[in-house]
């Protein structure tokens, strides 16, 4: 009985190593698509950093936390979006809702 229990410990506590390899991969890849990018880089990578954080955003949200516009926001986001780092859920002029969908993938495949 124990033996089957720890190896279910061990099994999961291997799934979620393997999950968080899988997200560090994802963030890495993306930071390099936008660190490419022209003057916009940095406001996209201030967003980026908030989506880590809170994969499903509205502009607003991201704009209230990290300090920038509504317009300079919906730039970084439209770019996150061009890159298909995410998608929109959502389109009601500054209601626009988006979300960082590859890694909400990884973590609902690790669930």
């Amino acid at each position: 009985m124990v033996e089957v229990f720890l190896s279910d410990v061990l099994e999961t506590a291997r799934s979620g190593i393997d999950t968080a390899k899988q997200i560090l991969k994802l963030f890495k890849i993306d930071e390099a698509k936008i660190l490419q990018q022209g003057e916009i880089t940095k406001f996209a990578s201030t967003v980026y950093s908030v989506l880590k954080e809170q994969a499903i955003l509205f502009i607003v949200e991201a704009g209230r936390d990290t300090g920038l516009s509504i317009p300079i926001t919906a730039s970084a986001m439209g770019l996150l979006e061009e890159l298909k780092i995410i998608i929109e859920l959502e389109s009601k002029s500054q209601k626009r809702l988006f979300a960082y969908h590859r890694y909400i993938s990884l973590l609902d495949n690790a669930a």
